[in-house]
Protein backbone atom coordinates (compact mmCIF):
# COMPACT_ATOMS: atom_id res chain seq x y z
CA UNK A 1 0.00 0.00 0.00
CA UNK A 2 1.20 3.66 -0.61
CA UNK A 3 2.65 5.56 2.34
CA UNK A 4 -0.09 8.43 2.05
CA UNK A 5 -2.50 6.16 1.84
CA UNK A 6 -5.29 7.20 4.43
CA UNK A 7 -6.68 4.22 5.59
CA UNK A 8 -9.70 3.74 8.17
CA UNK A 9 -10.01 1.64 11.36
CA UNK A 10 -11.64 1.13 14.66
CA UNK A 11 -7.79 2.44 16.01
CA UNK A 12 -6.49 5.22 14.10
CA UNK A 13 -4.44 6.60 16.59
CA UNK A 14 -2.19 2.90 16.56
CA UNK A 15 -2.38 2.07 12.80
CA UNK A 16 -0.70 6.07 13.01
CA UNK A 17 1.79 5.07 15.39
CA UNK A 18 3.35 2.09 14.08
CA UNK A 19 2.70 1.94 10.76
CA UNK A 20 3.30 6.08 10.18
CA UNK A 21 0.25 6.23 8.08
CA UNK A 22 -2.20 9.08 8.32
CA UNK A 23 -5.70 7.15 9.67
CA UNK A 24 -9.27 7.90 10.23
CA UNK A 25 -11.50 6.14 12.97
CA UNK A 26 -14.46 4.07 12.02
CA UNK A 27 -17.45 6.25 12.57
CA UNK A 28 -19.97 4.44 15.29
CA UNK A 29 -23.42 3.85 14.79
CA UNK A 30 -23.04 5.39 11.52
CA UNK A 31 -24.72 4.36 8.29
CA UNK A 32 -23.65 3.33 5.06
CA UNK A 33 -24.00 6.82 3.51
CA UNK A 34 -22.02 8.64 6.51
CA UNK A 35 -19.07 5.98 6.31
CA UNK A 36 -18.88 6.47 2.75
CA UNK A 37 -18.73 10.36 3.08
CA UNK A 38 -16.11 10.45 5.49
CA UNK A 39 -13.56 8.42 3.71
CA UNK A 40 -14.73 10.51 0.58
CA UNK A 41 -13.99 14.08 3.00
CA UNK A 42 -10.39 11.93 4.24
CA UNK A 43 -9.81 10.79 1.19
CA UNK A 44 -9.65 7.30 2.23
CA UNK A 45 -8.31 4.52 0.61
CA UNK A 46 -8.08 1.80 2.85
CA UNK A 47 -10.63 -0.15 5.25
CA UNK A 48 -8.63 -1.92 7.88
CA UNK A 49 -10.95 -4.30 10.18
CA UNK A 50 -9.60 -6.76 12.82
CA UNK A 51 -10.55 -9.55 15.40
CA UNK A 52 -9.51 -7.83 18.39
CA UNK A 53 -10.70 -4.01 17.81
CA UNK A 54 -14.02 -4.40 16.03
CA UNK A 55 -16.76 -1.43 15.62
CA UNK A 56 -19.97 -2.17 17.58
CA UNK A 57 -22.11 -4.73 16.45
CA UNK A 58 -24.58 -2.19 14.72
CA UNK A 59 -21.44 -0.38 12.55
CA UNK A 60 -20.22 -4.00 12.12
CA UNK A 61 -23.66 -4.86 10.52
CA UNK A 62 -23.65 -2.14 8.01
CA UNK A 63 -19.71 -2.21 7.27
CA UNK A 64 -20.62 -6.39 6.95
CA UNK A 65 -23.38 -5.23 4.40
CA UNK A 66 -21.17 -2.98 2.36
CA UNK A 67 -18.45 -5.04 1.70
CA UNK A 68 -20.67 -8.34 0.52
CA UNK A 69 -23.12 -5.55 -1.76
CA UNK A 70 -21.27 -5.97 -5.17
CA UNK A 71 -23.31 -2.11 -6.19
CA UNK A 72 -20.52 -0.63 -3.48
CA UNK A 73 -17.62 -1.56 -5.09
CA UNK A 74 -15.10 -2.99 -2.03
CA UNK A 75 -12.47 -4.85 -2.82
CA UNK A 76 -10.36 -7.36 -0.39
CA UNK A 77 -6.84 -6.77 -1.05
CA UNK A 78 -5.01 -8.00 2.00
CA UNK A 79 -5.83 -10.86 4.75
CA UNK A 80 -3.37 -11.94 7.86
CA UNK A 81 -3.24 -15.44 8.46
CA UNK A 82 -5.20 -16.36 11.88
CA UNK A 83 -3.58 -16.09 14.56
CA UNK A 84 -4.20 -17.01 18.21
CA UNK A 85 -3.78 -14.78 21.49
CA UNK A 86 -4.00 -15.70 24.80
CA UNK A 87 -5.61 -13.15 27.20
CA UNK A 88 -6.99 -13.28 31.01
CA UNK A 89 -10.53 -14.36 29.44
CA UNK A 90 -9.25 -16.90 27.41
CA UNK A 91 -8.22 -17.76 23.93
CA UNK A 92 -9.04 -16.26 20.81
CA UNK A 93 -8.55 -16.69 17.22
CA UNK A 94 -7.50 -13.18 15.67
CA UNK A 95 -7.78 -12.07 11.98
CA UNK A 96 -7.29 -8.70 9.94
CA UNK A 97 -8.39 -7.57 6.40
CA UNK A 98 -7.64 -4.81 4.54
CA UNK A 99 -10.57 -3.62 2.05
CA UNK A 100 -10.37 -0.47 -0.89
CA UNK A 101 -12.92 1.61 -0.97
CA UNK A 102 -14.55 2.19 -4.23
CA UNK A 103 -12.79 5.17 -6.01
CA UNK A 104 -15.85 7.08 -6.21
CA UNK A 105 -17.06 5.99 -2.84
CA UNK A 106 -20.51 4.83 -4.21
CA UNK A 107 -21.42 7.86 -5.57
CA UNK A 108 -22.05 9.97 -2.12
CA UNK A 109 -22.20 13.72 -2.30
CA UNK A 110 -19.76 15.81 -0.41
CA UNK A 111 -19.33 16.55 2.76
CA UNK A 112 -20.42 20.34 3.10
Amino acid sequence: LPLSATMMTRVPWQLNWYANRPAVMIPADADATTILRIAKHYRVQYLVLDSLQRPNAATRAVIDAMIADPAYGFTEIYRTPEYTVNDTDGTYTMQSVVFEFPADYAGVAEIR
